[in-house]
């Protein structure tokens, strides 16, 4: 088995780390890297520096109707 670990220094000095082990090398760094996205967003939200918004009120914030 292989392992990637991934670590994330974030604009505050918080580190994110994450460590995926498969038998594929490649295969760890791809499922790692999902996973590292995963958990920067998680952090941000929490924090309050994006909030989680549908696609359906972006498209109404821009200007372009939708179907209610």
């Amino acid at each position: 088995d292989k392992q990637a670990l991934i670590r994330i220094r974030l604009r505050n000095s918080e580190v994110i780390a994450l460590q995926t082990v498969h038998e594929n090398l490649y295969a760890a760094i791809k499922k790692g890297s999902k996973r590292t996205r995963r958990a920067v967003r998680r952090h941000l939200r929490k924090s309050g520096r994006i909030r989680k918004q549908r696609m359906r009120d972006r498209l109404n914030d821009i200007g372009i109707p939708t179907a209610t």
